[in-house]
């Protein structure tokens, strides 16, 4: 599963772990066959689809049983989106303002 995590990640910080993780996805596939190898691969992915559904389903449950802390949770999320919003348009502002001196 871990590896399965590194080559499905999107995280441009873990870029060099990732196609390490794709070589060596290559190396064990050639190792024990294709067949083998894709069926063990759709096996983790539908492990990982599974628990992904559950984690959300609890997630929706919480809503209705605990409200205050569904609460404090989404307080946090968006605290964490404005705190990357901020972070963006200071990126920009800077770029910017590279571009007139």
């Amino acid at each position: 599963m871990p590896l399965y995590n590194l080559i499905e990640t999107e995280n441009e910080n873990l870029k060099d772990i990732k196609t390490l993780a794709q070589e060596v996805s290559s190396m064990i596939s050639t190792h024990i066959g294709t067949t083998a190898y894709s069926t063990a691969y759709a096996a983790v992915r539908a492990q990982v689809q599974e628990r992904r559904k559950i984690r959300k389903y609890k997630r929706s449950i919480q809503l209705v049983t605990e409200p205050e802390r569904a609460a404090k949770r989404k307080i946090r999320k968006h605290e964490r989106t404005k705190e990357s919003r901020r972070e963006k348009s200071k990126v920009f502002r800077d770029t910017r303002r590279a571009k007139f001196m």
